[in-house]
Order: structure tokens, then sequence, then C-alpha cells
């Protein structure tokens, strides 16, 4: 690492003052130098390595199912004395620690995973290079397009009645026509085929985040597809749209709320509903920022952060019916007693509509076997929610009244679900 030696400087006259130069202050020090490199795990049973030069951060792992080092994906990053920071979307790390040849990362958790210098050359690395095109399934009436990109599925889904398609990514790798797609709560593995402007994927075995694994005998065809997608993101947009819901209670994680006994499945629903129309019902083209998720023992422990939520859209079928299309990911954040769901109308677009005025539903639901919690906004005295919205009110601000929550049974723990406030934020 390099220091900067500061010398004593005499400066002479009376009126002018004296201007030192600073290009070998600390500011300018280059703590990237002594990273650049490739990087090896020293934990014997974790075959991971990082391979760092000036703009690019990459971290590569054994996928065992492939036979070969999966890339996380590039990140550009900034270094500091102690602090590594990354784009949006880079990876978890608080800080690092640095000798001559040893490289501990911290992660924000404070958990640390150890390198050493690695000069060696790299096992083999996947590589896939025949599926990078775009693909149109075969035989559907609906088109439905795959892209694949540095290590990105991504799945286009059409919405018929906005002409556009939307594309929610998983990772995956492929190698020697073997495949494995993964996001948050599954893993898929299968193999693949390209015959020349045909793709066939075929789909094995699919593991679910709480250890059941599903033996799968799926065939899916693809063609090459050169058309240009009408996509409903727009880079072009800057709002973000913020909705924060505070509560009288809520833990850090929330593994620390269930009992350690519980073993069956608890339910936990927030779901934010924005009437897009202002027709007071839930109808086409209403939106919904929903986070969804299943907790037991027997399930992976995680932050909030990592649970995943998605933005989803309204298609009323019938006065009883109707579905809804995830459309884009929600941003998570936690602070103190407040959760905050947040999205980019960059994504998709039919977000940009969304202001403070719109009128909106949230509640909140959590279950365990018989026993259930359930808290809303704006209160219904019939206790049935789901179809009241604000009116003619401003979101910017709005408090709930506390202590409201509808419990059945008998719990021996805090209420989790008791709304304080909810907020709704605009940022361009």
């Amino acid at each position: 690492m390099k220091f900067t030696t500061l010398f004593s400087v005499a400066c002479l006259g009376l009126l002018g003052g004296c201007e030192l130069d600073s290009s070998n202050s600390h500011n300018s020090t280059d703590y990237k130098k002594n990273l650049i490199g490739t990087w090896r795990s020293v934990h014997p049973e974790q075959e991971k390595y990082l391979v760092i030069s000036r703009n690019n951060f990459q971290e590569l792992n054994k996928n065992q199912y492939l036979d070969c080092l999966a890339s996380q994906g590039d990140n550009s990053f900034e270094a500091k004395a102690r602090t590594l920071t990354f784009e949006k979307n880079g990876p978890e790390i608080e800080g690092y620690e640095l000798t001559e040849n040893k490289l501990t990362l911290l992660d924000k958790n404070s958990v640390s995973t150890q390198f050493e210098r690695f000069s060696e050359a790299l096992p083999t690395t996947c590589s896939a290079p025949d599926l990078q095109e775009r693909w149109v399934s075969a035989g559907d009436d609906i088109p439905y397009y795959l892209e694949f990109s540095t290590g990105k599925y991504n799945p286009y889904r059409i919405l018929e009645d906005y002409a556009c398609s939307t594309s929610l990514p998983f990772t995956y790798h492929a190698h020697n026509n073997k495949f494995f797609m993964s996001n948050l709560h599954e893993t898929w593995k299968g193999s693949y085929t390209v015959e020349g402007e045909q793709l066939t994927l075929n789909w094995h075995e699919a593991e679910f985040f709480n250890g059941e694994i599903q033996a799968l005998d799926l065939q899916h065809i693809y063609n090459i597809e050169n058309q240009p997608i009408n996509f409903c993101s727009d880079p072009s947009l800057t709002k973000i749209i913020e909705s924060k819901i505070g509560f009288k209670h809520l833990p850090d994680l929330l593994e620390n709320y269930v009992p350690s006994t519980i073993d069956e499945k608890l339910y936990f629903t927030v779901s934010i509903l924005f009437d897009m129309d202002s027709d007071g019902t839930r109808s086409s083209g209403d939106l919904n920022f929903l986070l969804h998720y299943e907790y037991s023992n027997k399930m992976f422990q995680s932050s909030w952060q990592a649970l995943g939520a998605k933005v989803l859209i309204t298609q009323r079928l019938s006065p009883t019916s109707y579905l809804q299309a995830e459309v884009t990911d929600l941003n998570i954040k936690i602070e103190e007693n407040s959760l905050t769901l947040s999205a980019d109308a960059a994504n998709f677009k039919l977000l940009n509509n969304i202001n403070t005025g719109t009128p909106i539903n949230v509640s909140v639901h959590a279950q365990f076997d018989d026993q259930t919690q359930g808290d809303s906004f704006p209160n219904n005295i019939s206790g049935n929610n789901n179809e009241q919205y604000t009116t003619g009110i401003d979101s910017s601000y709005l408090e709930d009244y506390i202590d409201d929550v509808s419990i059945s049974d008998s719990w021996d723990i805090t209420p989790l679900v008791d709304i304080h406030s909810v907020e709704i934020s605009i940022i361009e």
C-alpha cells in the first residue's frame, strides 16, 4: 500500500498564502493497486475465486452440477482504505483487510471470507456462447421470449393489453450442453441442445428453498427471433416510487420473531395496492407492491432484503376473478420499525403514472397454523379491506390507529403486523 510522507514546508511572504501540492495526499492513494490480481478462497471446502482488475471485480464459484467456475457477475467498484463500494446489485461487501498475500472480505453481517493470492491458471470457467441469442417459443399462441446475456436468463412475458413485454431475469450458467438456473427460492437443472436456429431445453430437476427436490421431465423448444421487442421498460424515466410502512414492532430478522419451536410454515404478506384508475375497485391495470414470505425452521434463514418482492399488474377477468402478473422487482429496506418497498419506473413504465394522489390500499397479514394476524389501511369496520382505498387524500404521510390488529386465537408474542404509518414518496 502506498503511504505519503508529509514534509514541513516553510512559506515566506507577508501577504501571500502558501499553496501545497495535494496530488500526493491521502486522497489520491491508489487503494486498488494491491487488490489487482487473482485470489482463491482458503476454505478447503469452498472453491471460490476473485479476479480483480482496475475496473472490474469478478467472483467465480464452482458449480458442482456443471463442473466449472460460474461467474457471479462483473462489477465496477471503488476502493478506500477499508471499504469497497459497488454499483447497484453488486456484492454485499462492507469492508476488507489486506496484507501482502491475504485478502479478507467482510459482509454486512460481519461474516469474513479469506482469500490468498493465486498465480496458477484458473480451472475451466462455464461458457455457452451458442445460447447468446434471442429466442421465441415454438407453437404458442402468445409468443414467449428468452434472451441470454452476461449470466442472466431473461424470460419475456407479453402483456397483451399494453402491447409490451416485461422481463424478470434469473441467474443462469451453462456448460457442455448442461444448464443451471436459479433465483431466490429455487434452482433448476437440465440440459440443452442447439441445432441450427432451434434451441431445446430439457428440465430434469428442481430444488426448492425448503430442501424439497422434484424430478422433472419438461421440454421447451424455441427458435431464433430477430424481431425487436417492445419492452415495458423505459430507461429515460427517472421516477422512483417509495412506499414506507411504519410498524409498532418490526424485528431485524423475521426468524428472530418466530418461536424456535415452529416447524410449520409461517406466512407473512405485505401488499400495497395502487388504484390506478381511481375507481375504488381492483381492476385491470392496477399495480400491487407485494412482499410474500414463507418461513419455517426447515427453510432458509435470510435478511429482509434477500426475501424478494415484486410489482404485479392486475388483469380483471370477471367481477369475481382476476389475475396478477409479475412485472418487475422491488427494492427492500428496513430501518428500525419501518419497511420500505421501492420501484423504478424505468423498469416498468406504467409505474410513472403513480403519484401521491393515487388511491392506495395497504394490508399486512401473518398466519401460522390456525392463528392469524391482520391489519390494513384504511380501516374497514367490516374487517374486509380488500376493496377499500383512500380517496382524495395526499398519501405523503398517513397515520393509522395502533393496537387495532385483528388476531385470531391467542398469540403469546407481540403482533407483527400493527401498521402505524404509511408514506408514499415520489423521487424524480
